[in-house]
């Protein structure tokens, strides 16, 4: 065998032994449980840069603080919310609803 062929059945074999374990991993979930959101159809979840959880829902935008559920702006209530993303260098969370889009700027 040349030198060529011997490097790469090397290669695929190191490939392989690292693909196999890479796959034996396991995936870990916490499971996170808040009777006070039961029934709301959550659709995106961001974290503000303190650390507050928004929730975009069927039911527009919400804010739970770990102990309550709150509706914080009264023109989002029963807007049907499709997602919301985190903009940490701005500090916004962007909406984005079935007919418009736009954020809530934190600061």
């Amino acid at each position: 065998m040349n030198l060529k062929k011997i490097v790469t059945s090397f290669l695929i074999i190191i490939l392989a032994i690292l693909c196999a374990s890479a796959s034996a991993q396991s995936v870990l979930f916490d499971k996170y449980t808040a009777p006070l959101l039961e029934g709301y159809d959550i659709r995106g979840v961001a974290y503000d840069n303190q650390g507050r959880l928004w929730l975009g829902s069927r039911d527009g935008l919400l804010f739970y603080d770990g102990h309550n559920v709150y509706k914080p702006i009264k023109e989002l209530a029963y807007t049907n919310i499709l997602n919301i993303f985190k903009d940490s260098k701005k500090n916004r969370i962007w909406i984005f609803t079935i007919k418009s889009f736009g954020y809530l700027d934190l600061d």
